[in-house]
């Protein structure tokens, strides 16, 4: 196996697709106070305040990523990439990413949607073989595909109204019945969302503020390092 350090963002710019194989479970990281999404946004909401008062934060270790390629890859399709392990981890970030979006897109600041989709969706081009599917940087587990496609591809309110059962009247999600992977991404725009709130609440406006977390979760990739390793 060849491994390489990779930052974060570099792993996620780039024009692939990470594939879930079917053997792999589905996505199983915790919304509770115990799980690993707290964990998570502590960190992010941590660095972020590091970089508000003008300290650079260390380089952030997000663990190991191993993948596999087809040996053959047609010439000018979107190259594959089979994840053996790494997949709750490269799911959460992209959870991470369309939260920020969704954010963003409440604040009217396309620049940030517009950006974030760089990094959410390969451009189509004639070349694709199935561009409705190569276009998503990351092809998830057949039981998480329809909401993580729709979570990518839709807003909050669209993604709520397609998938309703999970969802009081009152907009709310259920907590304990909605997949993981959609509780996932709710916390996440939630929490965004009242970060947001709080600056505000000291003056800052929300625009201004949603820039500057932009940048800052942006950093916060870059600082953010994992191996990269190809199973061979």
């Amino acid at each position: 196996m060849h491994a390489k350090d990779w930052a974060l963002n570099a792993v996620l710019q780039e024009r692939q697709q990470w594939v879930i194989p079917v053997y792999q479970r589905t996505y199983e990281w915790k919304t509770g106070a115990d799980g690993q999404l707290p964990k998570l946004w502590d960190d992010l909401r941590e660095r972020a305040l590091e970089q508000l008062d003008g300290l650079k934060p260390k380089p952030h270790f997000v663990g190991a990523i191993i993948y596999a390629e087809p040996a053959e890859q047609p010439f000018g399709t979107v190259n594959k990439r089979y994840l053996v392990d790494g997949q709750q981890r490269i799911t959460t970030f992209n959870l991470v990413l369309c939260a920020l979006r969704e954010n963003a897109r409440d604040c009217g600041i396309e620049r940030i949607t517009a950006t974030v989709d760089e990094y959410l969706f390969n451009a189509k081009s004639a070349s694709m073989a199935d561009p409705e599917r190569e276009r998503f940087k990351l092809w998830s587990s057949s039981f998480d595909r329809p909401l993580f496609t729709a979570i990518a591809a839709l807003s909050a309110d669209d993604v709520r109204g397609k998938f309703n059962q999970y969802f009081y009247k009152n907009g709310n999600i259920i907590r304990g019945v909605a997949p993981k992977v959609l509780a996932a991404y709710w916390y996440l725009k939630e929490e965004i969302a009242t970060f947001i709130s709080e600056r505000a609440a000291d003056g800052i406006p929300a625009e201004r503020g949603t820039r500057r977390d932009h940048r800052r979760i942006s950093q916060w990739f870059s600082d953010c390092r994992g191996t990269a390793g190809q199973r061979r």
